[in-house]
């Protein structure tokens, strides 16, 4: 199994080795983001479909969350500019399977959950039927260090923040997948 922690540039299967560590290439792929209701990852999730569709990727952003209470604000506000470039919009509740978009996706990146409780459906169901699975945490999941508030890859990790057990729930189920884990 192929578990990664890298950039952004996250993305199928080829995994590249660099000085400064590994990073997986990108390929022009069929790519679902599970983008979030709110807070720094909506962000995140637009900025991410912009990027891909840029470089060639077919793009569907799932969003969780009431589309006409959130649809006001930014980035969603922006969706009409981003369908206009060919991203396919949906809405759905990433813990309810039956709400997901239509289709087959070779990468999936989970934008939304922090948790078992959201992330799990979510990998089950692109379990064996995506080629690479991308799971956006936070810093949360890092112990507080009232000197050093910045942190860095292999600081302590919180064993209670729901990311961590995520993160195991994805090695024990052998999915090649990637973490991106935000450090500041």
């Amino acid at each position: 199994m192929m578990m990664q922690r890298s950039a952004m540039r996250a993305s199928t299967s080829t995994v590249a080795t660099h000085s400064r560590g590994s990073t997986v290439v990108v390929r022009a792929d069929n790519a679902l983001i599970v983008n979030t209701k709110g807070g720094g990852h909506a962000f995140v999730g637009y900025h991410l479909a912009k990027a891909l569709k840029a470089k060639g990727h077919s793009v569907t952003i799932m969003n969780d969350g009431d589309k006409e209470k959130v649809s006001k604000k930014a980035p969603y506000s922006q969706y009409d500019a981003l369908a206009k470039e060919g991203v396919t919009i949906a809405w759905g509740n990433p813990a309810d399977p039956s709400t997901y978009p239509a289709g087959q996706f070779d990468i999936v990146y989970d934008n939304n959950g922090k948790d078992m409780a959201s992330c799990k459906p979510v990998i089950d169901t692109f379990k064996g039927k995506c080629k690479h699975f991308v799971f956006v945490a936070s810093a949360g999941a890092y112990k507080a260090d009232p000197i050093e508030p910045m942190h860095m890859e292999g600081d302590a990790r919180k064993a209670s923040a729901g990311h961590v057990e995520v993160e195991a729930y994805l090695k024990s189920e052998g999915l090649p997948a990637t973490v991106f884990q935000p450090l500041c």
